[in-house]
């Protein structure tokens, strides 16, 4: 049986009473809620991620019994009134913990966190992300009509690693002065 990319990942919605949420899949072939897992997922939103005030929310995902690779999943409300921001429109990050209760045990953490591998956005560390919004965001307007790609004698082309330059794409446009005071270098 292939994999369903529809029930795994995650998935923004606005639930009944209006709130936005949620919905989470994960395959985790051989992890079972009846050999005593539990999967869980941690959420912020994106801008509360550095603010040690604001914990991220857990949220147990169920194991689906009879799924063929062990499907474990929950669709949650982000109400307002949790930490933070938590509940507004917004990027918010997750990724999931694994917990085992052994028979007559105690409940100890497997993993203490580990990504999404359906997810279909990410964030800086690795974080899975989505983005969540009462309406869908406008169409970007692209304002490009008038571009035309140079001939090759006039390009510039400088290769550079975006995370050890200057972290981010953002990071590299703020260095674009830098780049362009660069010029050409002419060789023979």
């Amino acid at each position: 049986m292939p994999i369903n990319l529809a029930e795994v990942g995650a998935f923004a919605g606005v639930d009944a009473a209006g709130n936005l949420s949620i919905r989470f899949g994960l395959y985790l072939p051989g992890i079972r809620a009846a050999d005593g897992f539990q999967v869980v997922v941690r959420i912020i939103h994106r801008d509360d991620r550095f603010d040690p005030a604001v914990p991220p929310v857990d949220v147990a995902l169920q194991w689906r019994p009879g799924s063929e690779f062990d499907l474990w999943a929950v669709t949650t409300s982000l109400a307002p009134g949790g930490p933070g921001r938590y509940g507004q429109e917004g990027i918010y990050l997750y990724r999931f913990q694994l917990w085992w209760t052994p028979p007559g045990g105690t409940r100890q953490l497997v993993t203490r966190w580990f990504t999404d591998p359906f997810a279909r956005q990410t964030d800086i560390g690795m974080l899975a992300a989505i983005g969540c919004w009462h309406a869908p965001p406008p169409p970007f307007e692209w304002s490009d009509a008038g571009w035309r790609t140079p001939e090759l004698d006039d390009l510039i082309v400088y290769e550079l690693q975006v995370e050890q330059f200057n972290d981010t794409f953002a990071g590299v446009a703020d260095r674009l002065v830098y780049l362009k005071s660069l010029g050409s270098i002419a060789s023979n």
